[in-house]
């Protein structure tokens, strides 16, 4: 008898991962990789999770411990992460065609089995081709649903002898008993702290929880979680889609006060949340923007606008004519703005959306240009065409004094072998 299976791959400590795959000496060394503008530590080797240091915690408040205790830190070279990301996405394409990339370092895969040890197998392929071909460690869990195969990636996590983990209602039982009922897909703490207010405490809970009563309180992707727990498969692998949204923001180095260069500024995040959306396929019908001040200043600022499209839209120049215009709205002179961003919302799939019975002669000039600078910016030299109104915030690095090289995107920066005679 076929079992139709789903098996989730992650990365372990992705980030960190990739500045090892050619700094081999950093294997078994504490190293931390920071957020954007060296702020945060976003990713932590197993070393420094021993050592005690939480994720997202402010780089200044543990400087002096790193100092004192050896840890290797690295501002985010997301250019280089991308990249061996879409490698490790390769390999597996080679297990299954079923498959979605649900993250940067996430995938899941479809599987149908007539035995377990197939299963097996499989997930013992999976991480021995993976790590041979990008250097790249990952954990597999493989279990009849996407929600419980995420469970299993985390048990697998915890198996230092063991690099995967398949779920069986025989023998794994234990699994969502053990499993905290925030930790699960799709729950996090939203809604965890309310169904340990209801006596829901673990994964096991919840599987056993009162359908109706999830359905009325929490609606149906909760149910649709629950159901998943029991084994019944009810969140689609074709449709499925990690972002409702696309947010590109960041800190700037220096503060800035004109409202020009914080155009420039958002103008260039918008670029590349424009990017992100036509590589998707989408269109947007909101546009958001948001603009504050540091929360140390004197002179607190924040305020965000909401800009609804008549017609969705993934054109460039039609976007940042709507941010120019949100941010007019929200901008206060004597202010010393730190952060911006913006937000694509409301995205809908591009061959879904039916234009007007007359046509838009305009549109289509736009979206001919649109595809011309896909076409040249996807060369050699990346961003080669770019709106004027991104100025000199035009492939503008955030401030990161600890960058290892694009090892694999960069001519100049392409490791070399040394000869050692």
């Amino acid at each position: 008898m076929v079992k139709e299976l789903y098996a989730h791959v992650d990365c372990n400590n992705f980030f960190v991962s990739c500045e090892r795959v050619f700094q081999p000496e950093l294997n078994n060394k504490p190293v931390i990789v920071l957020s954007n503008n060296d702020g945060c530590v976003v990713a932590r080797s197993w070393e420094v999770r021993e050592m005690g240091i939480p994720l997202s915690i402010p780089y200044f408040k543990i400087e002096k411990f790193v100092l004192k205790h050896g840890i290797h830190v690295f501002s985010s070279n997301y250019t280089l992460y991308a990249d061996i990301s879409d490698r490790v996405f390769k390999v597996l394409s080679e297990f299954s065609e079923d498959i979605l990339k649900y993250s940067i370092d996430e995938s899941f895969l479809k599987f149908r089995f007539s035995f377990m040890y197939q299963a097996e197998d499989t997930a013992e392929n999976i991480v021995k081709r993976v790590l041979k071909y990008t250097g790249i460690p990952v954990c597999v869990g493989i279990a009849p649903t996407k929600t419980l195969a995420k469970l299993c990636t985390l048990r697998a996590k915890k198996l230092a002898e063991k690099k995967f983990h398949i779920y069986s209602d025989e023998k794994n039982t234990d699994i969502l008993a053990d499993t905290p009922v925030e930790k699960i897909w799709g729950i996090g703490r939203r809604y965890g702290d309310h169904l340990k207010k209801n006596g829901v405490e673990t994964a096991k809970d919840l599987r056993d929880s009162d359908e109706l009563w999830i359905d009325s309180v929490f609606g149906i992707s909760v149910l649709r979680t629950v159901r998943e727990l029991k084994c019944d498969s009810c969140i689609d692998i074709e449709n499925m889609d990690s972002k409702k949204s696309i947010l590109r923001s960041g800190s700037f180095g220096k503060t800035i006060t004109e409202f020009e260069i914080l155009n420039q500024a958002l103008s260039s995040f918008v670029l590349r949340a424009v990017q992100n959306l036509r590589k998707r396929n989408l269109l947007t019908k909101i546009l958001t923007v948001y603009i504050m001040t540091s929360k140390y200043s004197d002179k607190k600022y924040y305020s965000s606008v909401p800009l609804v499209l008549f017609t969705p839209s993934d054109s460039i120049s039609e976007l940042l004519g709507y941010s120019r215009k949100a941010l007019e709205k929200i901008y206060k002179p004597g202010y010393d703005y730190r952060r911006a961003g913006v937000s694509l919302e409301c995205l809908v799939k591009k061959e879904s959306y039916q234009s007007s019975f007359f046509g838009d002669y305009s549109r289509d000039r736009k979206n001919r240009l649109m595809e011309i600078m896909d076409l040249l910016n996807a060369g050699i030299r990346k961003n080669v065409i770019y709106p004027a109104a991104v100025g000199d915030f035009r492939n503008s690095e955030d401030r990161k004094t600890r960058l290892s090289k694009k090892y694999t995107t960069d001519w100049h920066e392409i490791p070399t072998a040394k000869n050692r005679l």
